[in-house]
């Protein structure tokens, strides 16, 4: 927002990039949302975009009502459930391919828990992920350590 005062007013006017943005903003679950607090209500401000967003209605919405009723497991194809799913899956690597710049020799690590699931299991597909319960008894040097960047 951008304070504009003129004379003894003042205005809150929303920059070209907010007002571009409010016709998806406002379809955010949660929007405009107001809790009880200590303080009496208040306006809820979800900051916390990094680890995990808000629902967006108009997907929440296409998923409950077109992609809900075929889903199933995927990699199954005896059925209209299974082959949908695969197809979905398929897709939307390709999509993600795409939108990356990514050509047929990158790969995708998908997986349904978030970056920390991903990570684990990058791991322990380049061998560096130590099960838990012989943790204790491996020594690795600290020069041998591998250094991962995300």
């Amino acid at each position: 927002m951008i304070k504009a005062i003129i004379g003894d007013s003042t205005y809150l006017l929303q920059s070209e990039l907010e007002q571009f943005f409010q016709q998806y903003h406002q379809h955010v679950s949660g929007y405009n949302y107001h809790f009880e607090t200590p303080y009496g209500k208040k306006k809820m401000i979800y900051a916390d975009w990094t680890a995990s967003g808000r629902l967006y209605n108009p997907i929440e919405s296409k998923i409950q009502h077109q992609i809900g009723p075929l889903v199933g497991n995927t990699h199954t194809e005896t059925n209209v459930t299974g082959t949908t799913m695969t197809e979905a899956y398929h897709h939307a690597q390709q999509v993600i391919k795409q939108h990356v710049n990514a050509n047929e020799d990158d790969i995708i690590i998908m997986d349904g828990s978030g970056m920390t699931s991903v990570v684990n299991k990058l791991q322990r597909l380049l061998g560096l992920r130590v099960p838990s319960n012989i943790k204790a008894n491996i020594a690795v040097n600290e020069e041998d350590r591998p250094i991962i960047f995300l």
